[in-house]
């Protein structure tokens, strides 16, 4: 059975983002959804809105989260970005301020915030519109700060679980008309954010189109990165952690917008409705409430501070158990590498005594002793890899879900795939007789067990399979000799045994005694020791 036979393909036509800069109108364009996809994949990787509010883009083979309207606080995130585009097309809006905090009486006080940076070009030379290098230098720029954006949000520390978001824009003074507000905004009653135990500022990145230069920047608490000193260290060069102490002063233009729950109805623009916009009170994502208890992606990057750098692509871990890279510290998927290994007491153990390392470690690295665990990936192409992670996801996925019925809808959500290499994967496994089709127009199929079981024991590595043979001989051995004591004891003379095991009881009896009789002085010298700390402080 060849994996690689599964491969995916890539339609550059179709992705989100492009790169083609040739007119002002271009650079408006691509600016907008560059900011969008960075604030949905902020928001999702915080997770700030359920994973089904999402949809899942293509950019250079690299899976972006876009943000839908698809319920009441989706659309309400959407209508302050409309707000802040309005600012944009106006040549008015220099700073995007995204703000998470946890007191709504205190929207000052703040955890974290993404600043998005805007500059305006006025003389722009079109000879550079033509340029190769100019769209290879946006898609490069953009690319790298997504994936800065991924690994920062990764090295963040929890969220609590009540908190609130607003959005502020701060202007160009020189030229924003003093009365301008944007749909659904208001001035603002305060210029600086304060930041618990003060601030540390993470440079994400920027990217320059021309007629616009969008700059981001992370700010958070200091309590908020626990691992301050390994995340500047793994962080590229480019991209180190700046701190700051809480008392700086910002230079911020005066005439600042800022989300509110009481915005006039007459500021409203007629197709906007007050119940759907952000001059309405939503439940948990607004100023003034809390954020309640909805479902959240099977992994969320918060909950840990492993950076995942996987063959994949993928940067959750999405149940999987991970392996990690001993010459980089980064995180992969074990199924990625071929390695099905389930939860249990073994594990550890063999994670312990065995070095791995990822494929992009063992291709720059002169020492080729620590080897991925499945070095057959190290010489393929990056469409052979994909098509062989996407298989072992699959069936991984397949396999440990406690369901036998199986949804292509899930299969495809899970796998973060288009519905093309779905229908080639279903296809695949259907032929191999992994799944059953039980219903085409609903998309459902039963998994068979029997055949799954026999392909994960004879593909798949064990790597614990070893240190369970080796448990289970030493427990024959054991049992074994137990019963061989146990026949030499019933040879002996039964009144001798009962007078020994007389004295065996009488002397753990004594030492129970003795024990009691040591304990209980101790224990009331430590009370009075302590009652007369107290007493005299």
């Amino acid at each position: 059975m060849d994996e690689s036979t599964l491969t995916v393909t890539s339609n550059s036509k179709k992705e989100y983002l492009n790169p083609n800069i040739r007119s002002y109108e271009d650079s408006v364009s691509y600016t907008k959804k560059l900011m969008m996809v960075g604030i949905s994949n902020i928001v999702y990787l915080r997770s700030l809105f359920p994973e089904e509010v999402f949809s899942t883009k293509d950019f250079e083979n690299l899976k972006i989260k876009i943000i839908k309207s698809k319920d009441k606080d989706s659309r309400i995130l959407i209508e302050w970005l409309k707000g802040a585009f309005d600012a944009l097309d106006k040549k008015y809006l220099k700073t995007l301020s995204l703000a998470i905090y946890p007191d709504s009486k205190n929207p000052e006080d703040v955890l974290e915030t993404y600043d998005f940076h805007l500059s305006y070009s006025q003389n722009v030379n079109l000879e550079f519109t033509n340029s190769k290098n100019l769209t290879e230098k946006v898609k490069l720029n953009s690319l790298r700060l997504i994936r800065t954006i991924i690994f920062s949000t990764q090295s963040l520390d929890s969220l609590p679980q009540k908190l609130y978001i607003n959005m502020r824009l701060f202007y160009y003074d020189d030229i924003t008309p003093e009365d301008y507000q944007p749909p659904g905004f208001r001035s603002c009653d305060f210029e600086n954010y304060k930041y618990k135990d003060g601030k540390i500022k993470i440079p994400i990145g920027s990217v320059h189109c021309l007629w616009h230069q969008l700059k981001l920047d992370i700010n958070c608490s200091r309590s908020m990165l626990k691992h301050k000193e390994d995340f500047a260290e793994n962080l590229d060069s480019s991209v180190k952690v700046q701190k700051t102490l809480n008392q700086t002063v910002e230079m911020i233009p005066l005439n600042i917008s800022m989300v509110t729950d009481d915005v006039k109805k007459e500021k409203l623009t007629q197709s906007q409705n007050p119940e759907e916009t952000i001059a309405s009170k939503i439940s948990d994502l607004h100023v003034d409430s809390p954020r309640p208890n909805i479902q959240t992606p099977s992994y969320s990057p918060i909950e840990s501070i492993k950076k995942i750098s996987c063959i994949c692509e993928i940067y959750k871990e999405n149940n999987m158990r991970l392996i990690k890279c001993s010459i980089c510290n980064t995180f992969q998927h074990a199924i990625c590498y071929n390695v099905f290994i389930g939860d249990d007491d073994y594990i550890a153990q063999w994670e312990k005594d065995y070095k791995h390392c990822c494929i992009e470690c063992y291709k720059q690295s002169s020492d080729k002793t620590v080897q991925p665990i499945d070095s057959s990936l190290v010489n393929l192409d990056k469409k052979r890899l994909t098509g062989i992670c996407v298989w072992r996801r699959a069936l991984y996925f397949i396999h440990t879900n406690k369901i036998d019925i199986i949804s292509s809808k899930d299969l495809m959500n899970n796998l973060e795939i288009k519905q093309s290499i779905l229908t080639s994967l279903i296809q695949r496994l259907e032929k191999d007789n992994l799944l059953e089709c039980i219903s085409k127009k609903e998309g459902k199929y039963k998994k068979n067990r029997t055949f799954l079981d026999n392909l994960i024991q004879s593909s798949f590595i064990d790597p614990t399979r070893k240190l369970k043979e080796e448990a289970l001989d030493k427990q024959k051995k054991l049992e074994r000799r137990s019963s061989i004591d146990i026949e030499d004891d019933s040879s002996d003379n039964s009144d001798e045994q009962t007078k020994e095991n007389f004295k065996r009881k009488t002397r753990l009896s004594m030492q129970c005694e003795v024990q009691k009789i040591v304990v209980e002085p101790t224990k009331k010298l430590k009370t009075s020791v302590s009652n007369n700390n107290i007493s005299q402080s």
